[in-house]
């Protein structure tokens, strides 16, 4: 492990370590001494605080519980329930002066003989049933705030309410209040109120008495709190001391008069902080009591522990600066002169010497110091000559590399040179795409054309890279681009074996011969329409008229009239068909009209029908809900979707199977259609699913097709707006999708068909038998 210090002095970091030491020893034990003390003191200081919260709580929740027993009692009171009868009564009559006598004799009654029991007491109330004032003992004339009033009447039993200011703003007064029923105790007929003076309340509780006589109050910030999170601060009124007494106001009691409740703000110079707090619940009239001590000054004890140890750690560290000075002296200076030396070898002086008459450890070090510096002299010398002379070499050496680099980087094609065990050693910035191919093994490496004589592989990198074969020249599928390769195997001079890749990109120059050829069959395919149009033109002209005579001589209930209708219709599909071939290359708009696909792809079945029972084949369409309409030319859907399903009909074998079509909306519902035409046949094999697009390219046995159905359908699809791919296609299930816009958009005729993905859906098993298409609905 590496000094951290490395870069500071020895003599530094020796005195340095003998200070820290005193001062960590003393400084520490200090810490936690005083920490142990100042932990045993808040816990003290805690418990104590804790003890007068819970007694002032306790003391507070009796004295609110006698309160309002004695509320409930007055409020039971005989002769009050019949005066405040009586005047509920004589105050609906006008001009009625009983009312005051009554009033008068109520008020007296309550001053007399209820006001006295409880020396807290502002005011006594007795209201309506509107919290009109009936009665008051100390001015009728007095209103309780109108919130209070509102709360009161409110609760229909004994209630608490929260802190109210005083007009004094010094103090603060709450409310208790009852119900008053009638002499029958069933109907409520007013409300007994308290007006209770808070400070009175607090200095009449004994518990004051003691925190005034221990001097709590002088140390202490006590707090209330109500039900509504109201916080009013107990001090000392000014001018008391401890245990003191303020003057009296008038009609005061004593007791009272050396507290003061004010609220947070206007304490908050004397709030401790930080502080120790503790508060406690007040029974269950959601009261609380806060207890809090200033903590610096509670702490002022054990404060001056730790100051003093570390005091005596900065003396004994001052005694060991003193004591240092020898070692430092003679033990430190000469290793720092070997160091200044060391220092001068480094910048190239190997003539430098240190002092070595000493006959200790250090006299023996500097003599081992000088041994070295007149080795390292001689032997620097001779490495300097060497160095020179690779020098040279090297800048022959580069210059060479550089050029061959250059040459290898400018090349468009792609070079990469493998040693004998397939590392890469070597290769251009044109080898990106191949080298990422030969790499991963998860990528397919597929030949076009095998040098080697086995086309059938699916991987060439074993082959590519074996330095034991001759040269060859392959023709690979990389991604979407087409490479020519050629593997040359080499030998170096040193005997190492290798292997050499040039490859050519040769997409583009495929594509080229690819369209070149296509514009040959299209050609071709023109040829072929014109004489098709010419030989088919009149015998169908014959089955149309024919067909018409026969219609015209059946009624429309006829057995046979559904045949007939059938036969009109792809007659006129058919001469639709000849037109579109004849304007094929003209690039013709297609007609426009709406279209419900849903009705095509029935009439197309029902057409196919004795097809499809012939050959076993179970016949499912599963539409999604509602209307399939859209804008497009009705014929050329119709031939589009024969075209598919006679090839899923000609895919099946003799043992039948099940073709499901089915019919769902993309996921943006304006985009338009998708059709899925599904077979359970044995599939298109991989090597032929690139080119079954292609004019006059199939894989069924002469005289059973043309190569032309699929060819023409995705012209005519492209033509449309839409789009024909094979989505999916292996043994059991393939898939051909058609995208129909849902208004057909302007394309030009030779527009690239995008492929689309399938969700994967199996379909379900085959009866064995023929049956009648099944239409299921509801997939959305």
């Amino acid at each position: 492990m590496r000094d951290p210090l490395s870069h500071v002095q020895i003599k530094y970091k020796l005195t340095g370590a003998f200070v820290g030491i005193c001062l960590f020893a003393f400084g520490v034990g200090g810490y936690l001494i005083s920490v142990s003390a100042g932990s045993a003191l808040e816990s003290e200081i805690n418990l104590r605080i804790a003890a007068e919260s819970a007694g002032l709580a306790h003391e507070l929740s009796a004295t609110l519980h006698l309160m309002g027993r004695r509320a409930e009692d007055f409020a039971s009171d005989g002769y009050i329930r019949a005066q405040m009868e009586t005047l509920l009564a004589v105050n609906g009559l006008a001009g009625n002066a009983q009312g005051d006598v009554v009033h008068e004799h109520l008020a007296a009654h309550l001053a007399r003989n209820k006001f006295p029991l409880i020396s807290a007491l502002t005011d006594l109330l007795l209201l309506g049933p509107e919290g009109n004032i009936l009665a008051s003992v100390r001015d009728a004339d007095r209103r309780i705030p109108a919130g209070v009033t509102r709360d009161l009447l409110r609760h229909d039993t004994l209630w608490y309410s929260s802190f109210v200011e005083s007009g004094d703003g010094d103090n603060r007064h709450f409310a208790i209040s009852t119900p008053v029923r009638n002499l029958g105790g069933g109907t409520r007929i007013g409300t007994l109120c308290f007006w209770i003076d808070l400070r009175r309340l607090v200095g009449n509780l004994s518990g004051m008495d003691t925190a005034r006589a221990t001097g709590m109050l002088s140390e202490h910030i006590v707090t209330l709190s109500d039900q509504r999170g109201g916080r009013f601060v107990l001090t000392p009124a000014s001018g008391t001391a401890p245990g003191g007494h303020a003057g009296n106001a008038p009609g005061e009691e004593a007791d009272a008069a050396s507290f003061a409740m004010r609220d947070v703000a206007s304490v908050a110079a004397a709030a401790p902080s930080p502080a120790i707090m503790r508060e406690h619940a007040i029974g269950s009239y959601g009261w609380r009591v806060h207890v809090a001590v200033d903590a610096h000054r509670a702490m002022l004890p054990v404060s001056g522990l730790q100051s003093s140890f570390l005091g005596a750690g900065v003396l004994i560290a001052l005694v060991s600066l003193i004591l240092l000075y020898f070692p430092v002296r003679f033990l430190i200076k000469p290793l720092a002169a070997l160091g200044d030396a060391a220092r001068a070898m480094t910048a190239g002086d190997f003539t430098i010497h240190v002092d070595d008459s000493g006959e200790d450890e250090i006299g023996d070090v500097a003599r081992s110091f000088n041994l070295m510096a007149a080795a390292t002299e001689e032997r620097t010398t001779r490495l300097r000559n060497t160095a020179r002379q690779l020098d040279e070499q090297r800048k022959a050496l580069s210059i060479e590399r550089d050029l061959l680099n250059t040459v290898v980087h400018s090349m468009d094609d792609a070079v990469l040179y493998f040693d004998r065990d397939a590392t890469l050693i070597m290769h251009n910035n044109a080898a990106a795409p191949l080298l990422e191919y030969l790499r991963d093994a998860q990528l397919p490496l597929a030949p076009r054309r095998c040098a080697c004589g086995r086309p059938g592989e699916r991987d060439c990198r074993q082959c590519l890279l074996d330095h034991r074969m001759p040269a060859r020249d392959c023709m690979l599928d990389v991604g979407h681009r087409v490479y020519e390769v050629v593997s040359s195997s080499i030998a170096s001079m040193a005997g190492l074996e290798g292997t050499v890749l040039v490859g050519r990109d040769v997409t583009e120059r495929m594509r080229i011969d690819e369209k070149q050829a296509h514009q040959d069959r299209l050609a071709v395919l023109g040829e072929v329409s014109a004489v098709m149009a010419h030989e088919l033109n009149n015998p169908l002209a014959a089955i149309s008229m024919f067909a018409q005579m026969m219609r015209s001589d059946l009624r429309d209930d006829a057995t046979y009239s559904e045949h007939l209708d059938v036969i009109l219709r792809n007659t006129e599909s058919c001469k639709r068909t000849i037109r579109y071939l004849l304007s094929y290359g003209r690039g013709e708009a297609a007609g426009e009209e709406e279209t419900d696909l849903h009705e095509v792809l029935v009439d197309v079945v029902r057409f196919l029908r004795p097809l499809y029972e012939k050959g076993n084949v179970c016949f499912d369409m599963e539409f999604m809900n509602g209307d399939a309409v859209v804008r497009s030319d009705e014929t050329w859907l119709r031939q589009v979707f024969v075209n598919l399903i006679m090839n899923a009909l000609q895919a099946l074998d003799e043992e039948g199977g099940r073709i499901t079509v089915r019919t769902r909306w993309e996921d943006n519902d304006s985009a338009g259609l998708l059709v899925d035409i599904m077979d359970n046949g044995p599939g298109i094999p991989l090597e032929h699913q690139h080119s079954i697009f292609e004019p006059f390219f199939t894989s069924k046995p002469s005289g059973k097709g043309t190569g032309l159905g699929l060819s023409i359908s995705r012209r005519i699809i492209t033509t449309l707006g839409g789009t024909l791919a094979l989505a999916t296609s292996r043994p059991g299930e393939t898939v051909f999708r058609v995208a129909i816009p849902r208004v057909r958009t302007e394309l030009t005729l030779d527009a690239d068909v995008a492929s689309s993905g399938l969700a994967g859906y199996t379909s379900p098993p085959g009866t064995g038998a023929a049956a009648t298409p099944t239409v299921v609905r509801g997939r959305d």
